[in-house]
């Protein structure tokens, strides 16, 4: 294998071995040493391009940012100089921006609310207890947030909040609610009757 010093085609082996170095100089390295790009190829063909700038692509001879990579779209995997993260875009304008779905397989769908409600437990969440409206105002009053969310305290010591259980927990919370409804129309539909009992 060779690598071409500016000048001539020189072999490796003479200074860089491909199965192992341990006497490298501070001075010794692979690359440019000057204003060129650094390309490595496979089967004649560009693979990785490292430009003069510091821009590196993958399957992209032209990145435009720090790290681009380009599979079978344009844009696969976009990072801008500023940090953010473009999948499927090359103008990321969050820390990370996604252009199309987002597939996460850690989330528990919270099954667990109905089965408690109807069935008294839950197998899924054996913790899980369904509060009524009366607990419920007491806890937000006492904690000022709803029960089995973090608090804003939570979140910040953590540094954030994970996203699937987040989901999780606003399903959680809306399946609650669907609930509480039901109760609240049984109670009114109640009410209407006594009130045409007494008519």
């Amino acid at each position: 294998m060779h690598f071409y010093n500016g000048n001539a085609w020189v072999s490796f082996n003479d200074f860089w071995k491909l199965n192992g170095n341990n006497n490298i100089g501070n001075n010794q390295y692979i690359g440019c040493s000057n204003n060129h790009d650094f390309i490595i190829r496979t089967n004649n063909t560009n693979r990785i391009a490292i430009k003069s700038g510091g821009n590196v692509g993958v399957n992209n001879n032209n990145p435009t940012a720090k790290f681009q990579v380009n599979g079978s779209n344009a844009n696969d995997l976009y990072v801008a100089i500023n940090g953010n993260v473009g999948i499927g875009t090359s103008n990321p304008t969050q820390r990370l921006h996604v252009i199309g779905n987002v597939v996460a397989n850690a989330f528990n769908t919270p099954d667990y609310v109905f089965e408690t409600y109807f069935d008294g437990h839950s197998e899924h969440n054996p913790s899980y207890s369904f509060n009524g409206l009366d607990e419920i105002y007491q806890f937000v009053k006492e904690n000022k947030h709803l029960p089995n969310v973090p608090s804003a305290k939570e979140v910040k010591e953590k540094g954030g909040i994970v996203l699937n259980k987040a989901n999780e927990k606003n399903l959680e919370k809306i399946e609650e609610l669907f609930l509480h409804l039901i109760e609240l129309k049984k109670q009114s539909q109640e009410l209407e009757k006594r009130l045409n009992d007494l008519e």
